[in-house]
């Protein structure tokens, strides 16, 4: 067995972001925290002689043969011992993140319920030896965020913000556009509304309307060729429920539902989704990244 108490150095990869080392600085509070014969551990710079009495992080592109064998998912990575030396291995940054603080959380039972010093604690016994076990983990889940995911909550409980979620509509739709093309914009007690480029109180644009559906998927096509891999772009509504009440629009809705207590604009919604789609990807062609991954049209 490896005692835990006999490791004497982490190690870095060579230029490593900060919030790799943000990671391996908690890794090594809470190894001094819980390791008796724990010292003050160094963090090294990755090295061409890779140091025993070590935990070392190890960011590698797989093999031919590993992606044949094993396709991983972004965020995947490995923790296993070889004699004195603990390997953290993944292809990726989000990887190496991911096994830093599986290696807090389960061998040492480190917990960060909560943003600050009152949310951690320490949940049972740390081990005296590394346990003999391999970490070989892929995240199960490709989105899972509480706003804002970029922090050091987010890294220490492993969320991942993979798609955009906010309310987007009042951006496509705004002030500027109503002088071009007011004719998208919603009729609210038989008078045109213009927008003040408010994601939370702008009514939502006239989505029966077919410029309305082309300015949508145009300014998703946009997104995509300015950040080419981005894969998803926002058509949530805005954050309210003023929708259109022009002629149109009442045909499409008929008899208005509710549920909940709340008016029911589901299919309304959804309708003009699927006509966005349709022009962003059947026409268009925006169905994936350059590096091939699935693009998304998200809503709320």
């Amino acid at each position: 067995p490896l005692e835990l108490g006999r490791i004497q150095q982490f190690v870095i990869p060579k230029n490593s972001s900060i919030r790799v080392y943000e990671a391996l600085v908690d890794l090594q509070s809470v190894w001094d925290a819980r390791v008796a014969a724990s010292k003050g551990i160094a963090i090294i710079s990755n090295q061409e002689n890779v140091p025993q009495d070590a935990v070392i992080l190890e960011q590698r592109v797989p093999t031919n043969w590993e992606k044949f064998w094993s396709p991983k998912p972004v965020g995947s990575f490995t923790i296993h011992r070889k004699g004195s030396q603990i390997y953290i291995r993944a292809a990726d940054e989000s990887g190496l993140i991911n096994g830093v603080y599986a290696f807090c959380h389960d061998v040492f039972g480190a917990r960060w319920y909560w943003s600050s010093d009152l949310g951690f604690e320490y949940v049972g016994e740390a081990p005296k030896n590394f346990p003999n076990r391999k970490w070989d983990e892929s995240p199960h889940f490709v989105h899972r965020q509480l706003y804002p995911t970029n922090n050091a909550y987010g890294r220490r409980n492993r969320l991942k913000g993979m798609y955009q979620f906010n309310h987007n509509l009042a951006r496509i739709f705004s002030p500027e556009l109503f002088k071009k093309h007011p004719e998208v914009f919603p009729t609210i007690r038989g008078v045109k509304r213009a927008p003040k480029g408010s994601n939370a109180t702008d009514s939502m644009p006239d989505m029966t309307h077919w410029r309305t559906v082309e300015i949508a998927a145009e300014a998703a096509l946009v997104h995509f060729i300015e950040k080419p891999e981005s894969v998803s772009f926002s058509l949530s509504m805005n954050d309210n429920s003023s929708f259109d009440e022009g002629k149109a629009t009442q045909e499409v809705l008929g008899e208005l539902e509710y549920f909940r207590g709340k008016p029911n604009y589901s299919d309304y919604v959804f309708q003009f989704m699927n006509a966005v789609a349709k022009k962003v990807f059947d026409e268009g062609g925006a169905w994936q990244t350059p590096s091939g991954a699935d693009r998304y049209l998200t809503a709320l």
